[in-house]
């Protein structure tokens, strides 16, 4: 998933994986996976170096 490198810096986890896959098999749209990506305490971590 080259957004979770992206914005994380690392590949996905398989569960995070499995989990946003079957959010995009069910319409979610790629905005949707990018907004929850970034709304994850992983990301705020990573931004504020916290």
């Amino acid at each position: 998933m080259d957004a979770n490198y992206f914005l994380l810096g690392r590949a996905a986890d398989p569960s995070g994986l499995s989990y946003w896959v079957n959010q995009l098999a069910g319409g979610t749209s790629d905005e949707s996976m990018i907004s929850g990506i970034m709304g994850s305490a992983e990301f705020y971590s990573d931004v504020s170096g916290a």
